[in-house]
């Protein structure tokens, strides 16, 4: 087979990319968006904010005097903020009430609130997000290692609507693709420091939303078990023991402060029964996650659609390596670790967002429960493709372009605002194609007969992955020598 020299390809660099999209992007969000007074905090915004005034005022998470004073009006139009405390507080009875949502997150945005106020909080967090994205380009640089597919990764991530909503919110989500990027990128680095920053990263997690140490976790389990393998039990204990003192005394105070304030030991308890861990539909909740005409993946980020055949290639190159290692061929490596630990992660993580009742966010932005399947999807899209396939590129060019309207569609006209005073819910950017034969079918997870619909979504699903099969031809040996 005759092999591209791809030195002979101009590609623009990714990095260069990423600041242009991202200077583009944080532009129409300040400029557009806070002309329609977009600077209104939604959803659970509010509630983050209020526990954050909360603590520059007063030192303390205790938010009775908070809502007794009404001191929400002074950055939330709407009068008379409900009380968001946690449903095991008694708060009728009770002076200490503290608020559903976890520290860590008022924490992170203290000082850039103190000093700024809301803007300075958003501005801070969508810091933090174009930080992510460098990151994602440092990953597909370090694991794919081809021009090409780093430089497609990076294009389609700026194709998803799901991200382009989320830049500048208020929520913790973001700093789950965050500190999943740091332990990737810090992962089997043979030093204590960096042992260190990936526990304290497990630590961040925990504080910021019990679900990302879910997915974090397994990969530093992972990460110390392949040192222990390298350096044997006696010298790993001798050489990286004490990095978990600082694990251990940060979770004993963290216990603590949730059995001071809450009188719980675990913090998923915190949420109540409405948010506690595995008590939803797993059913009903899979398929609105996919196929809800509002929030589902497939609809606002068509590229998703054949995202099963790239999983499919994927399984098929772990299969191979896999049985390499049970014939003694080959070295469980460092790769293969951090891959058993990252699956194991992102299945509890999956098992416990579909899990939860509340999985649609209410009126938070599309999707922000499910960003870190996004850039997962990406990656594995990224490395498995068959660039020299014409059809085959041709169809994700044309899946990344309908995602890429989706994102403007967003951007330009499906913007959240108040209006004289009261609050006006966008609906679904998708809404406006209500009169295209097909999307009228499509469901919205209130729908009675959305198992019905559901299923439609699901066999055209399958139906156009059979065809981009056929299309594609795949061959596993062409695709295991593009990835060796």
């Amino acid at each position: 087979m005759h092999k591209i020299n791809r030195g002979n390809y101009f590609i623009i660099p990714p990095l260069l990319i990423t600041v242009l999209f991202l200077f583009f992007a944080i532009s129409i969000f300040i400029v557009r968006g806070y002309a329609q007074k977009m600077s209104f905090l939604g959803g659970d915004e509010p509630h983050y904010i209020m526990m954050t005034d909360s603590l520059v005022r007063d030192g303390d998470f205790n938010l009775k005097n908070d809502y007794e004073q009404s001191r929400s009006d002074q950055y939330y139009p709407i009068k008379g903020l409900f009380p968001h405390i946690a449903p095991i507080i008694d708060y009728k009875n009770s002076n200490n009430w503290y608020s559903i949502h976890t520290i860590g997150l008022p924490l992170l945005i203290y000082y850039p609130y103190k000093i700024f106020g809301v803007i300075g909080a958003r501005l801070f967090l969508m810091a933090l997000q174009i930080l992510s994205i460098v990151l994602f380009y440092m990953i597909l640089k370090k694991y794919l290692k081809d021009k090409v597919r780093v430089f497609l990764g990076i294009i389609l991530v700026f194709c998803s609507s799901i991200l382009w909503q989320n830049i500048g919110g208020i929520f913790p989500d973001y700093f789950t693709i965050l500190l999943l990027e740091v332990s990737i990128l810090l992962f089997a680095r043979k030093n204590i420091i960096s042992n260190l920053a990936l526990a304290i990263t497990n630590l961040i997690g925990l504080l910021l939303h019990t679900k990302i140490i879910l997915l974090i976790g397994p990969i530093f389990v992972a990460h110390n078990l392949y040192l222990m393998k390298n350096l044997g039990l006696k010298e790993f204990i001798k050489k990286y023991a004490v990095i978990f003192i600082p694990v251990v005394a940060g979770l004993i105070y963290y216990i603590r402060f949730l059995k001071i304030n809450y009188g719980i030991f675990s913090p998923s308890q915190i949420y109540g029964t409405n948010g506690q861990l595995f008590t939803g539909n797993y059913f009903t909740n899979s398929l609105a996650i996919l196929t809800d005409r509002t929030k589902g993946l497939f609809i606002y980020f068509p590229l998703l659609l054949i995202l099963p055949i790239y999983l499919f290639r994927g399984a098929m190159n772990i299969k191979k390596k896999y049985k390499n290692i049970l014939q003694n061929k080959a070295e469980f490596n460092k790769d293969l670790y951090l891959l058993f630990g990252f699956i194991t992660g992102i299945m509890l993580l999956l098992l416990t967002q579909i899990g939860f009742n509340d999985w649609s966010g209410s009126y938070s932005p599309n999707g922000r429960y499910m960003l870190v399947f996004i850039f997962f999807a990406i990656f594995m899209i990224a490395k498995y493709t068959n660039y020299k396939n014409i059809l085959e590129i041709t169809t994700i060019a044309t899946l990344a372009f309908c995602s890429f309207v989706m994102s403007v569609l967003f951007v330009f006209n499906n913007l959240h605002y108040f209006d004289t005073g009261q609050i006006v819910w966008p609906t679904s950017s998708m809404d406006r194609f209500n009169l295209l034969p097909v999307f009228p079918i499509i469901s919205s997870n209130a729908d009675q007969d959305m198992v019905l619909r559901s299923a439609f979504v699901l066999l055209l699903v399958v139906v156009v992955n059979f065809v981009c099969y056929k299309i594609f031809l795949f061959n596993r040996r062409n695709i295991t020598s593009n990835n060796k």
